[in-house]
């Protein structure tokens, strides 16, 4: 072969390569932005489908009845029961199930817990193969939600779904002929609702929240565009019982969108791994303007975390915090904000709280006299002096906000906008409206639980000690991120015994790029400046078996990824 040609083909092969990577990239952009990817089930195009009916009818073995005020004192407001199911994908009773002529599969089948108002479904041994398909639906066809895929596959097995409202659902799996009979899952339990979401027979609001409670995006929440976008409801899972609390996304001090979420530790204190791993964060769960929507809001959601650091770890109640890690990097489409926060201890002359009262759609309450440093008491709990925030609501243009049981949790913020603490309890209600509530001072938080990273924030937002006492918020959205861009890298695999290949997009050829590795309290493990020519093979056999953060920053491009090494 001449030099020409064999130039030519260079070029050629050039070509494709860029070519492949630009596509690749694209897609692992639009695979890592969803977590839910939408689509319609495959038997909506079919005219009739019969399908076996699992029969539930369960006795529910509690009071509908429970006191408001126990449940804001140190304790989350529970809204449901877990029952068990057991029932796996391809059981001969469980399900029915088509083959369509081009050899793909279509299996259905109906779950029914009687007098319900919404139903979960908690999985184990959830696996999906590339190209199948998972949804969960009400029977009239208005509530979809899905497609799970095999984006939504985790080392665990576990995966947990958002409510249907209504006491039957549908679940459908759809598998391509080329990957048949590769699926498979296990629906271990049932979350059977049986207060804090919306009634079907009665649509004036999608929670249980008092009518004095004021909806965020009306005109008291317009200063608080960020701090609204921070804030999640939590649908905490504890055993057989789920809960309702709320929680908040927060900033580190290196602004590289870790996804840590802040919450109380009475909401999380009594769950285990699997518990967490199940545990479900809402998204934009709120009303587009200021008077309660016709239909429920659609948020978007994410499963799964890991707990970091509590305040109660010593049995000891504290300043009660929870720090979660959640086990996906919050896809850009959320428009979440990584809330900042102050840790001066210096209180507040004015702010908000934003959070979901009984499970509601997000809700704002307004104080605009200083905040009085107290010791929180209640039931025999008493916390640490000094260390949380008493604060009592005042009345607004549209109503008198105050926090009641799923609250628990929610940030408070300071005339500055920052977050300087959480939810314990208290006693205000639309039936008490100048009642006092009780947070958690952040100052506390930060570091005098413990001594500790398993009882401190500062390991966690401050991993690098730079004594930080004031930080501004970060937005996950890109575009609001100046001269920064991210999804440039893709890595495999994951988990992997250390050795780990990347693979970068064409805007990397040739630049110089940082890759830093750090472990769970934020340690630098490995650190190195590089040229990339489109890809990349890491060795990191030597580091111990866990998690650890993958961050590659240069050239207006920073992408921070999660690995576990096994």
């Amino acid at each position: 072969m001449n030099s020409y040609n064999l130039k030519f083909l260079r070029l050629q092969l050039q070509i494709k390569l860029v070519v492949f990577l630009f596509a690749f990239s694209l897609i692992s952009i639009q695979l890592q932005a969803q977590i839910s990817l939408g689509g319609k089930p495959a038997s909506f195009r079919l005219e009739k489908f019969a399908e076996n009916e699992v029969a539930y009818s369960p006795k529910i073995p509690f009071s509908l009845n429970k006191s408001e005020r126990i449940e804001k004192q140190c304790t989350a407001y529970e809204f449901g029961k877990i029952l068990p199911l057991n029932q796996s994908l391809g059981d001969p009773n469980f399900g029915t199930q088509i083959i369509d002529y081009k050899g793909n599969t279509i299996w259905k089948a109906i779950i029914t817990s009687k007098n319900a108002l919404a139903l979960g479904l908690y999985f184990s041994d959830f696996y999906l193969p590339k190209g199948a398909e998972l949804f969960i639906y009400s029977q009239d066809k208005k509530q979809i939600i899905g497609s799970y895929t095999y984006i939504n596959n985790s080392e665990s097995g576990l995966f947990a779904t958002e409510l249907i409202l209504g006491d039957k659902l549908v679940i459908e799996y759809n598998e391509p002929a080329s990957v048949a009979g590769l699926g498979r899952f296990t629906i271990d339990e049932v979350l059977h609702a049986y207060r804090g979401v919306s009634d079907l027979k009665n649509t004036s609001n999608f929670g249980d929240s008092g009518s004095c409670e004021v909806n965020v995006n009306c005109s008291e929440g317009v200063d608080y565009e960020n701090q609204k976008n921070s804030v999640v409801r939590i649908l905490i899972r504890e055993g057989n019982t789920s809960y309702w609390c709320t929680g908040s996304v927060v900033n580190n001090v290196n602004n590289n969108l870790t996804p840590f979420i802040l919450t109380a530790d009475h909401c999380g204190n009594g769950a285990n791994t699997n518990d967490l791993n199940q545990w479900i964060f809402y998204f934009n769960y709120q009303t587009a303007n200021c008077d309660n929507p016709v239909e429920e809001p659609i948020p978007n959601t994410m499963t799964g975390c890991s707990m970091l650091a509590a305040s109660s770890n010593a049995g000891i109640l504290g300043s009660d915090f929870y720090l979660v890690l959640l086990n996906e990097n919050i896809p850009t489409d959320y428009n979440a904000y990584f809330m900042g926060w102050d840790r001066t201890g210096n209180g507040s002359t004015n702010g908000v709280t934003i959070h979901h009262p009984e499970g509601d759609i997000k809700k704002i309450s307004t104080y605009t006299s200083s905040l009085v440093s107290s010791t929180y008491t209640s039931g025999g709990l008493v916390g640490l002096t000094d260390s949380s925030w008493e604060v009592v609501w005042d009345a607004t243009t549209n109503g008198h906000g105050v926090t009641e049981g799923g609250s628990s949790g929610c940030p408070i913020y300071s005339q500055d906008g920052f977050l300087i603490g959480t939810l314990t309890g208290g006693w205000a209600s639309c039936s008490d409206l100048n009642a006092e509530d009780y947070y958690g001072k952040f100052d506390f938080h930060w570091d005098k639980n413990g001594s500790t990273p398993a009882t401190q924030l500062k390991p966690w937002l401050d991993p690098d000690n730079t004594g930080t006492m004031q930080l501004s918020g970060f937005p996950v959205a890109i575009d609001d991120r100046p001269n920064i861009s991210s999804d440039f890298f893709t890595l495999f695999p994951n988990p992997s015994n250390g050795q780990i290949k990347l693979r970068f997009n064409q805007n990397t050829y040739s630049e110089t790029y940082n890759i830093r590795v750090s472990n769970m309290l934020g340690q630098s493990v490995y650190n190195d400046k590089v040229v990339i020519y489109y890809q990349l093979d890491l060795k990191l056999q030597y580091l111990q078996k866990g998690v650890y953060f993958l961050e590659i920053e240069g050239e207006n491009q920073r992408q921070t990824q999660k690995i576990s090494i096994q």
